[in-house]
């Protein structure tokens, strides 16, 4: 048998629901369609290293590009 607490918080979670709008009644819990692969990602880290941040690693490869530019530009 349900407990009254769990039955007032189903029909408070529903009632909500159709304020907000959608069938919550069930919960979805799909994959996302692309699954990233990175064993590296599993191992340890090394907290030094600079690059261990993609927006670092952006950053870097924006100074890299830009640096590389000014040398083939003509002065």
């Amino acid at each position: 048998m349900t407990s009254p607490v769990t039955s007032l918080l189903r029909a408070t979670r529903k009632l909500c629901f159709l304020f907000i709008g959608g069938d919550r009644s069930r919960s979805s819990r799909r994959l996302p369609e692309v699954i990233i692969h990175d064993p590296a990602a599993q191992g340890p880290q090394d907290l030094d290293d600079p690059f261990l941040d993609t927006k670092a690693q952006a950053r870097v490869g924006q100074v890299i590009a830009r640096a590389a530019r000014r040398l083939e530009s003509p002065k």
